[in-house]
């Protein structure tokens, strides 16, 4: 099953294709650390304030419980492609950083997946 994950912006349409979204604005916005407004969820910085937050432990587990839950279920469903979002207020922080943590730990798993990110200048991919 060809698995994609996708960071966006809710300032614009959810892209489209998605099958299924998490919110990300539970986290506490970097935009709001001047320091770390012009970073993205890729930076070491911005990764480590986003780890710090109380909420993120648990979004983490649950989120991924939840898709090693459900994915397998779809694949064995024979669904033939599954695509992810992850939302959040500018799509520069906080749904980068979740779709890039969370597509690390399902690869442990052993699932193979894209990960791209909508509002990054030259949409930057990640084939893995």
């Amino acid at each position: 099953m060809g698995l994609a994950f996708q960071s966006f912006s809710f300032k614009r349409p959810v892209p489209t294709g998605v099958d299924m979204i998490f919110d990300c604005r539970l986290l506490k916005n970097p935009y709001w650390v001047p320091e770390l407004r012009s970073l993205t969820g890729r930076s070491e910085e911005v990764v480590h304030y986003l780890i710090n937050d109380c909420s993120w432990p648990e979004f983490f587990t649950k989120i991924v419980d939840l898709l090693e839950f459900l994915l397998p279920k779809y694949h064995d469903a024979g669904k033939a492609y599954f695509q992810v979002g992850f939302g959040c207020s500018g799509g520069q922080h906080r749904s980068v950083f979740v779709a890039e943590i969370i597509a690390e730990e399902l690869r442990k798993s052993g699932w193979k997946l894209t990960v791209s990110h909508r509002e990054l200048v030259g949409n930057e991919l990640i084939y893995e």
